[in-house]
């Protein structure tokens, strides 16, 4: 078989295989939340599963009607050896109409392109093959969802509030805290000590600095900043936007007066971290 027909039949299977090898690969070394939220891990791997059955089961007959057709072909070219110049012209017309048929009149006609979209294929195989299985997985940066706007709203929240209120805040995170500050104002907040970490979120105000991380609703597509306000006077001289941060605070009202942020968390503790292995929150 020519081998622009040969990548064209199994880029398809190909690529499927490449994606379902890289899911599996990421369940199993816990790095598949990553990409999505964890409540669809199984959902994931089920299908993957399901996708490599049916990849292996198409690939197989596949290969069973490259066999025919190689079996086909050289029991043409045997009953060939017993023909005239003319037989043989006519076989050769056969052959091209064949090909005629299976790739198209176009493509017969313009040889450079049909060796341009096979490199392009091989090249897609090369690039998912690299992407989804020799790189490292890796999350969101900070900075690829700086432009994305910070969740605000109790809906982009998603956490119920008030079944937070009154509860060990001892592991609450970013999240939490953003969700029971939006919904219960500074009454639900004020006082309470803050042990969080996060990426620094510049907001536009000097003093004031979000220490935010990213939320994964499904995907990491769709993953928005979440962040709780902490003060920090001048903070820029010291700290860069985006660089990771662990603090613990208490929320009080904003000392600098600023009626856009009216509660804060005022640090007694703040130190620069490395960013963690699992950067998102759910």
């Amino acid at each position: 078989m020519r081998a622009d027909r040969l990548v064209a039949r199994w880029i398809g299977p190909l690529l499927a295989l490449v994606a379902i090898v890289a899911t599996l690969w990421l369940a199993a070394t816990g790095k598949l939340a990553l990409y999505i939220h964890p409540r669809y891990t199984v959902f994931a791997i089920v299908m993957a599963a399901i996708g490599g059955v049916a990849v292996l089961v198409g690939s197989f007959f596949l290969l069973r009607k490259d066999a025919k057709d190689a079996r086909a072909a050289a029991h043409e070219h045997a009953d060939d050896d017993h023909a005239d110049d003319d037989h043989d012209h006519d076989h050769a017309d056969h052959d091209h109409d064949h090909d005629h048929d299976e790739i198209g009149p176009g493509l017969l006609a313009r040889p450079r392109l049909l060796r341009s979209l096979t490199v392009g294929r091989v090249l897609i195989i090369a690039g998912a093959l690299v992407a989804l299985l020799i790189l490292p997985p890796a999350a969101l940066t900070s900075a690829t969802a700086q432009n994305r706007a910070l969740a605000t709203s109790a809906d982009a929240l998603q956490a119920p509030a008030a079944n937070l209120v009154g509860t060990d805040t001892s592991k609450f995170t970013v999240k939490d805290w953003a969700s029971l500050l939006r919904s219960g104002g500074e009454s639900a907040v004020a006082g309470q000590t803050v042990q969080i970490s996060g990426y620094l979120l510049d907001n536009g105000d000097a003093d004031v600095v979000y220490v935010a991380r990213l939320m994964v609703t499904c995907c990491a597509v769709d993953a928005q900043p979440v962040g709780v306000p902490v003060y920090l006077p001048d903070w820029k001289k010291d700290h860069k936007a985006n660089s990771w941060v662990k603090l613990t605070g208490r929320f009080q009202q904003n000392p600098s007066g600023s009626g856009a942020v009216p509660v804060v968390i005022v640090p007694s503790e703040f130190a620069g971290i490395a960013e963690p292995d699992q950067p998102y929150v759910y």
